[in-house]
């Protein structure tokens, strides 16, 4: 298999990282295909449902994307 090597500015990799970062807040879920994310406790999974959202705003806080 061969590779490709892509150079691009820095300006056009905040870009492309701020709209994944976007896209993968948007689908951040209680649960995946109906099994929890991270506990079969319903308030477990909440509360670590949660402190991930939170830290998911705050890497775009730093970033200065705005959720």
């Amino acid at each position: 298999m061969e590779k490709i090597t892509v150079e691009i500015d820095i300006e056009t990799a905040d870009k492309v990282f701020n709209a994944v970062l976007k896209s993968q807040y948007k689908g951040l879920s209680l649960n995946i295909r109906g099994c929890p994310m991270f506990a079969m406790d319903e308030k477990e999974n909440q509360r670590q449902y949660r402190a991930y959202k939170k830290a998911f705003k705050l890497v775009a806080e730093y970033n200065g994307v705005k959720l």
